[in-house]
Parts: structure tokens; sequence; C-alpha cells
């Protein structure tokens, strides 16, 4: 959007917080709700905001036979088929695709293995362990690590008979499920905790299979990891059908078994080769040539069928995957650390090295993620694995670039030349979504874990504009968010709070991405603090929120604007006490209305001292997805803080004071993932929720007075994600949304209020038909019923009422 959009849609917007009638500002507090309104789910369109890939991408599995029959899974959330007329991944892991245990209330699981069967490429199996909140937990369990079956070629599932220990959605090292080549109905799973598990009716029950490492009957396989068949090694009567006679394992314990009678009796066929103990990715060639690639290491071992090991060294180190072409048992690639990548074409008596990092297409259809000044080229990678299609198209599973692709050339590629590849993850969609801005007259800032944030152009497009700062500077790419806020007067002047918390040393002065824009999140710039040296070691991600500005200040915000920030803590449960500035983050000061709180105390870091707020009272970890600090819209200095076991609290002199407000014990208690929202056109009108997880209390509150006394709406049994919009009507109060469950019905979705929250139409049920629990969530002051929605690990969906527009703007 061009910047005079920009000016003449603030102004626009601007003007209509000054003509509000006062009508709506003066409501009285209302405690009785009423069954919803209507379902207005049918006149409500989602989408995908298309921002792409992200996760991480762990693993895939690509059809021997049928190349465009592929594959992929994420860390975080889902798995993905590849539609090859749309060209791009699809979610399965929706309500309509699961059995009704799993789709009645939101669920967090990642698959964790999957397997196509050879004879069948409308049969996939995968793994996943369903967790859900502990407040729901006793009503809708979680369920353990199971196999579900697909007959249609990803579209449903059916759950398998499993129940097991363990979850697999964080493995790289290769797919603990597979399907027999000459027998489909013979199917075998890795279990991390329960050892091996047999199908022999293609997937839909199973039993253990019994494998005891010591021989003594005493030592019980626990962990069996890669089951992996020889497809031409012959065939064998077992369990009353004709099977393939050799099966190889590996194990957890880093053994390598195999047996050679249908799966009836294994051996370890590793114990004195070097690759016993160490064995990582797996995978058999046409020949019937084992290949293991030993874990950390720059060597492969291949075992012939005729039972001969040998230890092939190539170029780098941590190889991670080996893919042998299927027509050709010689040609052979193996990836390692950061990208490495090399070829062979003689069995792997020599290798082409091909760098210590992939090349990337500069013109690959995700723009984020082209080669940039911001994303290097040959930019590190942690991959899961390497597949080759009959095709010749190599893919790797690339973290959060994503799917990746190159089709390779032997005549052409060489050490000086590599293959160029692409990130073909159109469709898929993985971010962990955290916090989103849409300030009035403005564009989606979209807050995600390891890439800090995205600016939406345009949902429609792979046009998302990634965070301005070079991750990759002294760091390792990573820069995790948190919050992120903007002026209420002033709203193209926002802060985020962002760190690299998860990846490294979250006090380390290279470690601190915050920052400011001044023009609306199109770029940005580290607080003056961070980039002049003198800014506080301990802050860092946690929450965020920037005062109204007095008149004679907002030409120039970056210069005078006043901000409070909660940081969190990596090192205990105890969050350091806010943080304080009035010139724009040249300078934070911390306050000290906490020193005497109880279970407060003073810590060290970096040579100086600060103070500790007690067990659980502020942000006290990175991952939780809360918003609980709010600048009072109307009223500069003034601020408002939820603390998760601390209560609720105010300050009205920028920061620098606390107080407990006298309503602090009327809304629950531990609300890790809470949320509260400031109506923009009145001083002290608040709304908070919960959220999920762990609350003393469950529901939605609401408070006229600035937190001095709150009442809580009844008719919601759980409330997880809320926002206020734009009203349905000149004039009238803001609508207010909320993510979560009314008593009295059964579906779960975004529930909508145009009076104050007297009534609730239900505007969704999961977007999308996603499962996945929500994150942040903004509804457009701009334009009615448009709504923006973060996921914990299907990054963001946009909704709009259909009859207002065939296609919505982006704000």
């Amino acid at each position: 959007m061009k910047d005079s959009q920009h000016i003449s849609m603030i102004k626009n917007s601007l003007l209509a917080l000054l003509i509000i009638p006062a009508a709506i500002v003066s409501a009285s507090l209302v405690n009785t709700t009423r069954s919803p309104a209507a379902d207005l789910s049918e006149r409500y369109a989602w989408k995908p905001v298309r921002i792409g890939a992200g996760g991480w991408m762990r693993g895939m599995a690509v059809d021997p036979q049928h190349p465009a029959v592929r594959y992929a899974r994420g860390d975080v959330d889902n798995l993905y088929r590849w539609d090859d007329v749309r060209k791009e991944w699809i979610p399965t892991k929706i309500a309509a695709a699961f059995p009704a245990s799993i789709a009645a209330a939101p669920v967090q699981a990642g698959c964790g293995a999957i397997a196509i069967d050879p004879l069948n490429p409308k049969v996939v199996l995968c793994a996943y362990t369903f967790n859900r909140s502990a407040d729901i937990s006793s009503q809708y369990p979680s369920l353990g690590l199971n196999v579900y079956r697909s007959a249609d070629g990803g579209r449903t599932f059916t759950a398998g008979s499993l129940s097991l220990k363990g979850s697999l959605e964080n493995e790289t090292f290769g797919e603990r499920l597979a399907i027999d080549p000459n027998n489909d109905k013979i199917a075998y799973f890795g279990s991390p905790q329960d050892g091996l598990w047999r199908s022999q009716d293609g997937g839909k029950t199973w039993a253990r299979v019994a494998i005891d490492l010591g021989g003594d009957g005493k030592t019980p396989l626990a962990d069996a990891r890669l089951p992996r068949f020889d497809a031409g090694g012959g065939k064998v009567n077992a369990f009353g059908m004709s099977v393939s006679r050799r099966i190889y394992l590996t194990t957890g314990p880093g053994s390598v078994l195999m047996s050679d009678d249908g799966g009836i009796q294994w051996r370890d066929i590793g114990a004195g080769a070097g690759i016993d103990r160490h064995p990582g990715f797996a995978t058999v060639d046409r020949d019937g040539n084992l290949w293991v690639a030993e874990d950390g290491s720059s060597r492969i071992w291949r075992r012939s069928r005729a039972g001969e090991w040998k230890s092939v060294e190539t170029h780098r180190g941590g190889v991670g995957g080996i893919a042998v072409d299927p027509k050709n048992a010689k040609r052979i690639f193996v990836n390692g650390w950061g990208g490495a990548l090399s070829r062979s074409t003689d069995g792997g008596e020599t290798w082409t090295d091909f760098g210590s990092g992939l090349k990337f297409s500069e013109t690959q259809p995700i723009q984020w993620l082209r080669p940039s000044a911001i994303r290097p080229q040959g930019h590190g990678i942690s991959d899961g694995g390497i597949y080759i299609d009959t095709n010749g198209t190599l893919w790797v599973p690339g973290a959060n670039d994503g799917i990746l692709a190159a089709h390779t050339n032997d005549a052409v590629d060489t050490a000086a030349s590599p293959p160029v590849w692409s990130s073909f993850s159109q469709g898929i969609e993985e971010m962990v979504g955290m916090e989103i801005a849409l300030p009035p007259g403005g564009k989606p800032i979209l807050t995600v874990e390891d890439e800090t944030l995205f600016t939406i152009d345009d949902p429609d497009k792979f046009t998302a504009k990634h965070f301005g700062v070079n991750l990759w500077d002294n760091n390792n790419g990573l820069s995790s968010s948190q919050d992120i806020a903007y002026c209420p007067n002033a709203p193209r002047f926002l802060a985020v709070t962002t760190d690299n918390f998860f990846a490294g040393n979250p006090q380390a002065a290279t470690a601190h991405y915050s920052s400011y824009s001044t023009d609306g999140g199109d770029t940005w710039t580290p607080f003056p603090s961070i980039t002049n040296g003198s800014h506080p070691c301990v802050l860092y991600d946690g929450l965020i929120a920037i005062s109204a500005l007095p008149e004679a200040d907002r030409a120039n915000p970056q210069e005078h604007a006043n901000l409070v920030w909660v940081p969190t803590n990596k090192y205990s449960m105890n969050s350091p006490a806010p943080f304080y500035t009035r010139d724009g983050g040249k300078t934070w000061t911390q306050t000290h209305s906490f020193d005497g709180a109880p279970g407060a105390s003073v810590f060290d870091a970096c040579g100086q001292k600060y103070q500790l707020m007690g067990w659980q009272w502020g942000s006290w970890i990175a991952a939780l997805q809360q918003h609980n600090l709010v600048a009072d819209p109307k009223t500069p200095g003034t601020f408002y803080l939820h603390l998760a076991a601390g209560g609720f609290w105010r300050s009205t002199d920028g920061g620098e004071t606390w107080t407990q407000t006298k309503g602090s014990g009327q809304v629950a208690g531990f609300a890790h993932h809470g949320r509260l929202a400031a109506n923009p056109f009145r001083s002290g009108d608040l709304w908070f929720v919960d959220g999920y997880e762990g609350a003393t209390e469950h529901g939605l509150w609401r408070s006229l007075d600035g937190g001095d006394s709150f009442k809580k709406l009844t008719g919601f049994e759980h409330c997880w994600a809320l926002t206020l919009g734009k009203s349905a009507r000149p004039g009238a109060y803001p609508a207010v949304y909320i993510y979560g469950k009314r008593s009295g019905n059964n579906r779960w979705g975004i529930f909508r209020s145009v009076d104050e929250g007297v009534s609730w139409d239900q505007i969704s049920g999961y977007p999308m038909g996603l499962l996945d629990v929500p994150a942040g969530m903004a509804a457009s002051w701009d334009r009615f019923g448009l709504i923006y929605l973060g996921f914990k690990g299907n990054s963001f969906a946009y909704g709009y009422p259909i009859k207002n527009a065939s296609k919505p703007t982006t704000r």
C-alpha cells in the first residue's frame, strides 16, 4: 500500500474516533447473556494468510512409483498432502478428516511419521499424539500415540488400535512407519517407548513384536526406530500370507537388526561393525543395499544383500539423510549439517562436494524466502533427511524454509555450479503464530516464533514482508516474538518484543532484536538502547505496550514514546519487574513497585542488579501466548497489567509506579495465556479472558473503571482468544470477538457480540477446519467483521462476512 493511502486512511480513522457518539462509551455493564443469537458460520469465508513454509518441516514421504504423490510433516501441527492439480500442499489435520473424538475440541499434534502404500498410492499412514490443554482434558482427553490410516489420499483418516507413550513430531532422522512393498497388509511402526509394532491388516490394528536385545528375556526393545524392507530380497510365508523376506530395523540403543523370515525372528547385524551404537537415517536401494548414516559423522555405511558392511566417507559432517536414485543404485546423494550436499555416481566410491550450504533460487515463488540482504544466500538449514523421486528431483524437508526441491543434472551440476533449490511450500503454513497488530488504517502485522514477524500487503499472495532486520548477522537466523503493540493515537508507531530466546543466550547483546516501526510495520529499527549498548541484558521478549501520546509528541513518537515492557526469563519462572521508557527506547528504567511483593528477589546479571517478581507473576517464559498488558487509549501514561500469579495492576505515571487494583481478585488467577483488550473509545473500559491452560477460573470479564471492579459475563465455558473491532453500525459499541466454547453449545469456534456481550452470534466453527489451538486474534477497525486469527502451529487465517464483499481488503 502506498504512503498516501496510509495517511488518508489514518486521518479517516482518527476522525471517526473524534466523532463517535458518547452513548457508546457510557453503557452500563451487563452481567446477563443469552444463548447465541444466530449461527452465522455459513455467512463467513475463511482463508489462509499466504506467508508460506515455517514450522519446522521435519520429514516427508514420496511415492516411489508416483512422484506427484507426496506428504510432508511439520513439528508443530500438520501433515500436508500435495495436490498436483492445484500445485500446492493441503493440510490434512482438519475436523472433517478425523474421528469425532479428535474433532470434539481443539488439539495440538504434529505428525511424527508417514508411510505411503507402495502398492496403492491412495493409502497413507501417519502417527500422531493428540495433546489437549489441561483445562479441558478431563472433558476432552488427550490421545496417546497412534497410527491413523487414510484410504482416500489423505482426505479422511481412521484411528488404529494403539495408545502408546511418547511423541514424535520433533524427529528428523527418517520415518518410523513402513509398508511391505510385496504385501501392503503388512506394516511396521517403530515407537519411541513401546517397541516395534506390526499390522497385518494394512494399518487398522496393531500388535507388538517381541524383540529382546539382551537375549535373556529381560531387555525388551523400547525405542524401535526405522523399519525398512528389501523389496527385491525375496518372499516368505508368514502370518498366513506371502510377505517380504528381509526387513531391517534401527533402534534407539544403537543396534541394527534384521529379520530374514518375514519379521518373526530378529538378530543384531550391526554388532562389531563401526555403525554399531550410531545409526541415523536409513534407506534400502533397489539392489538390496542397506544404507545407514552414522549419527554425527561424515560417514555412511552400506550393507550389501550378501551381508558385507562397508564404511563410506563423504565430504561433510553430520550426515542427516541418504537418497538413492530409484532407477540407478549407483547414484547417491547425502546431506548434512546446515545444508551440505554431496553426490556419488559410482555407489559411494567417489563424491562431488556441492558445498556446505544450499544454493537458493532468486526467483522462488514465496518471496520472503528469496536470498536478500536479510536472508543470505546459502544460509544454514536444519533438514529432515533427503529424498529422490523417479523424475530425479531431490526433496529436503528444510525446517523454516519448508519443503525444498532441486532438479538435478549430472552433466552440469558441479561444485562450482551446484543444484539450485527452491521452496515448493505453497499451502504449507506451519508458523507458530503469536500476537497480531491490526492498527486503524494499517496493514496486518503477524508475529511468530523463529522469524519474528510478517507485514501483510495482500493475504492471498505470497508477498508477506519479513521482519527487516538481518537475523543472520552474528546469529543463527532465529528470533522469536512474544508481543506487539501500536500507539493508540499514532497507530503507525509500533513496537515488537523479539529475541533469540530458544536457540541462544537471550541475555547476549547479539540476541536482542526488539524494534520499533514508524511507518506501520513496513520497516523496523532496533530500539536505540540495543544499538547504543545500554540495553538491560534481562530485557528480552515478554509483553509491551505503548502509551497514548500528548498531542505535541505525536509527530515524532520515536523521540518521546512512553512504553512499558515486562520481560520474560529463560532461567527461572520469576519474570523481571516491568521496565519503562519515556524517550522511545533510548533508556529503560525498572520500576521498584514490586520490590517488596511476595516472592520478589534481587538477582545479578551482566554486572547489574535487577528485581525479579514472584513465581509466575509475569510473562515467565517466552512460549506463553499471553497479551496481558495494554495502554489506556485515552489517558497518556496509564497502563493496565494482569500478572499470571500476581493479580491486576495499574500505573498512571508511565510505568514508574504500579498499584494493585481493588478488583484484582475478581478475575482469574494463573491466566498464563490470558488476553486483555481495551475499548479505544473510552478510558478504563477493559475486557479480559483467561485463555487456555491452568487458570483458576475460565471465562470472560469486563471492567468499566480501569480494573477497580470486574464483572464476569455468563455464558462461556472457555474463552481462549479475545479482540475488539469496528462496530456493526455507526455510533454502536465495538464488536467483541471470542474464540472459545459457549455453555450449551458443543461447537468450539469464534463468537461475536455487537451489543456489549448481551448476545453472541457464532461466526465460525474451526476456521478452515483447523483443529489447532488459537493464538493471537485481531479484528479490523476499518471494516466490520474482518478478523485475523493465529494458531499455535498453522500460521494465520483471516475471515470476513461473505455478504459484505467478494474479496476482502487487507485491513
